[in-house]
């Protein structure tokens, strides 16, 4: 993006001068109504303006006779038929005084300036304090003489920020944001505006107090529900509306929907306690917002609230760096409802709500920190960029469905002299985003993973002395009722974990009741009919070593084979009772429970294949050999080969009972916050409306997101509304959110024990729930989080 020095602006206190201001018609409109002002207020004087124009910033310049026992307040009203309110105080000087105010004219506004003796001070914001003694006050933003707000220590924050400096002496700028992660590194100030009173804006040290709540409780001002929680957010090298470089951006809280009316109030505001800005305050509508500020765009034409999105964010360019690092990996194109591997470098045709571990991640859609794939790609140290046009450059493009090296990177770099400018400054230094892709050899990518992987081979244990499938209510965790001291090495984590939480004393259908089907069944269909066999050929086969396209067509056709494998007549009848457990007419959920998914340090979510069996679809072993035939899909066994996990003693084990239909809402929690940092107090959840799953979403959908307090009492932070709700709808009612706080209480502390973690220990548990079609909370998986 091109820019020039934001140091051009003005300081506060001087003027520029007038050198060739354009004149458009709508301004002479504005004109001929500050020539025509009339009446004056209080004791004040009505000044006629010697002379009008706009800047080429958009601002207003109204040069007014004046003295140096005189001060004049300007004045602005957005039509005829608006209320006036004061937007600029000026200190008189001897002979003529230029005067503006930090937003621009708009299209259809009018000024008018009061006069008034410095001897006898008018009140204009009506606090009972005069306006010179609250100027004399600002620059410890102590007082303002336009926002009528209650005065507090300085240490809390201020109700004006009169300069630059007071700006930065209230920011933050680092990692410590708390739930707003997206501000992370950036320079802001949070501030709220009380919708109560007519002129309220409290400013808050930022460095002192991370959340709107803190500073609520913590300085000595009033409380209220009626307010607006906001952030402005400086972006020195984005070019603004005034045409000149550097922003701030004002948005409010992901879950926030304001009106037009209620975002042009508090652009006001903001403004004219913020007097050294120059048309440079922008509005950024957060995601929920977005619908409402498309529905109300004639109203912001026009107005004085200047719009920013998501693509002027990254200064309308093709290219952001979100995560600069070193990657190796298959690059390949992938679109919703795809699911790339841990070695693939996926080009994302839209972004996804959850990410798989992968090597390296380019959008073709615009990307902000906070995006899942952004803290997926900063968890995991790996590059993640956005490059609008990444098919179309060929340097990408010919090297789609091979290995590559990816490097995107942020640098700096100084530009040359404006010659436009009037001073050179050549110490300036600028961010710069640039990217590196080349072919990369298998070695390479073989190297570079070796070193990102973990340096033991794993080897999962699989008990083969079940041979019948149990009753969820007949196995638990470890202990004299189970099958083997740890009985997941029978049937599975998922369906161990399963059978463990119907032991929490949940209220019936929280927990589904059903069977597990041991890896016995696995090990002898596999041997059955020769499979083994055919994994040990294909693992010794070097082109299906080498080659990804190799890799993928052998295990597809593995796969065929073992859907159309042979059942020996023993298994076929267990399969026929088990399903006759099952009442007539029900399609029977099966799921696959493995032992290499689900453990404390291996996750393996989204690997495996789960399917329904339908009533019309007759012997259950169709659906069964379909779980089999999942433990080698590609992206299970890519996983498991950057984990180190021996593919020949992987086992598939089944989980079943009654398939949901028609929920109201599906959703995942994890009981801890993960992606928020120091927040050992919260649930972090992810909700959506029917069976638009979180897990799997459509590239529209975006999910309900919620902190939990984890106390006896539900606190709840909803962070974004799911989009697919009413404007101010729910997802998850306040009795399913009081229900799925308990639940993920009693699951952590019931698994913390089963797993033997100490209570210093870093331990979670990340929970698959849902409401029922009836309204009914279910937890359906429950399985350590993995950091």
């Amino acid at each position: 993006m091109t820019a020039r020095r934001a140091r051009q602006r003005c300081a506060p206190g001087r003027e520029r001068p007038l050198r060739g201001r354009r004149r458009g018609p709508a301004y002479l409109a504005v004109a001929a109504l500050v020539v025509m002002a009339s009446h004056a207020q209080d004791d004040a004087a009505t000044t006629a303006a010697v002379s009008f124009s706009v800047g080429d910033d958009g601002r207003v310049r109204i040069e007014v006779p004046s003295a140096a026992d005189l001060y004049h307040v300007l004045y602005y009203r957005s039509g005829p038929a608006a209320t006036e309110y004061a937007v600029g105080i000026h200190m008189g000087v001897a002979g003529g005084l230029v005067l503006s105010e930090p937003l621009s004219v708009g299209q259809t506004g009018a000024y008018r300036v009061a006069t008034h003796r410095r001897n006898a001070p008018a009140d204009t914001d009506g606090d009972g304090v005069n306006d010179l003694v609250e100027l004399a006050r600002a620059e410890k933003s102590m007082r303002a003489p336009l926002n009528n707000a209650v005065t507090f220590p300085a240490i809390h924050g201020g109700i004006a920020i009169p300069d630059m400096a007071t700006f930065q002496k209230l920011s933050y700028q680092g990692k410590n944001t708390w739930v707003d992660v997206h501000l992370q590194d950036l320079e802001y100030v949070k501030f709220m505006v009380y919708l109560d009173t007519p002129n309220q804006v409290y400013f808050q040290d930022s460095t002192r107090y991370t959340a709107h709540g803190e500073f609520e409780m913590g300085a000595p001002i009033p409380l209220t529900n009626n307010k607006m929680r906001g952030v402005i957010v400086r972006h020195p090298y984005l070019r603004g509306p005034s045409g000149e470089v550097g922003v701030f951006r004002v948005e409010y809280q992901p879950s926030d929907r304001f009106p037009f009316a209620k975002v042009a109030r508090a652009n006001e505001l903001v403004a004219r306690n913020m007097p050294f800005l120059r048309n440079d305050v922008v509005y950024y509508p957060m995601p929920r917002a977005l619908s409402l500020y498309e529905s109300e765009k004639a109203s912001y034409g026009g107005s004085r609230v200047t719009v920013i999105l998501a693509a002027d964010l990254l200064g309308n360019s093709v290219l952001s760096v979100l995560n600069g690092a070193v990657g190796f990996g298959l690059l390949r194109v992938v679109g919703p409802g795809e699911r790339p591997a841990s070695r693939d470098i996926p080009i994302l045709r839209h972004l996804p709500n959850s990410m798989p571990r992968v090597a390296g991640a380019i959008s073709l859609e615009p990307q902000t920190p906070l995006s899942h794939v952004n803290l997926r790609a900063v968890q995991d140290g790996v590059p993640n960029a956005y490059i609008a046009n990444a098919l179309e450059d060929p340097s990408i493009a010919a090297l789609v469905g091979k290995y590559v090296r990816f490097e995107p990177k942020t640098d700096t770099w100084s530009p040359p002299p404006d010659e436009d400018e009037d001073y050179s400054d050549t110490d300036e230094k600028r961010l710069r985003a640039s990217y590196t892709i080349r072919k990369a050899t298998a070695a390479e990518v073989a190297t570079h993973h070796a070193a990102r992987r973990p340096a033991a081979a794993q080897t999962p244990t699989r008990d083969l002395t079940v041979t019948t499938y149990w009753d969820l209510d007949d196995i638990t965790f470890a202990g004299p009722n189970a099958p083997h001291a740890r009985a997941y090495e029978a049937f599975g984590v998922k369906a161990v974990n399963l059978a463990a939480m119907r032991d929490f004393g949940y209220a019936a259908g929280t927990v589904p009741d059903g069977y597990a089907l041991p890896f016995y069944f696995y090990d002898r269909f596999m041997t059955h009919n020769g499979f083994y066999a055919d994994v040990d050929t294909l693992l010794a086969d070097t082109d299906f070593q080498g080659s990804i396209t190799v890799r993928e067509a052998k295990l597809r056709a593995l796969r065929r084979r073992i859907r159309n494998g042979a059942v020996p007549d023993w298994m076929d009848t267990k399969l026929r009772e088990l399903q006759a457990e099952f009442p007539t007419g029900t399609a029977i959920r099966c799921r696959s429970s493995t032992n290499n998914e689900d453990l404390p340090n291996f996750s393996g979510a989204g690997l495996y294949d789960s399917y329904t069996h339908h009533p019309t679809e007759g012997h259950l072993s169709k659906s069964i050999k379909q779980v089999f035939a999942s433990l080698w899909n590609l992206r299970a066994f890519e996983e498991r080969e950057f984990h180190r996990v021996d593919h020949k003693t992987a086992a598939m084990g089944v989980l079943l009972h009654a398939n949901y239909s028609g929920e109201q809402a599906n959703g995942v929690a994890v009981s801890d916050d993960p992606f928020h940092g120091s927040t050992e107090d919260r649930f972090y959840v992810n909700a959506q409306v029917g069976e638009e799953l979180v897990t799997n979403p459509s590239s529209a959908a975006v999910p309900e997101e919620l902190l939990l307090g984890t106390g006896e009492t539900f606190t709840t932070t909803l962070l974004q509304r799911s989009n697919l709700v009413a404007d101010d709808a729910r997802v998850l009612s306040d009795a399913h959110i009081a229900s799925l706080q308990a639940a993920l209480r009693t699951i952590h502390s019931g698994f913390r024990t089963l797993y033997g973690k100490p209570e210093d220990a870093e331990f979670a548990m990340e929970i698959e729930f849902k409401v029922t079609s009836t309204g009914t909370f279910a937890v359906k998986q429950a399985r350590p989080w993995v950091y």
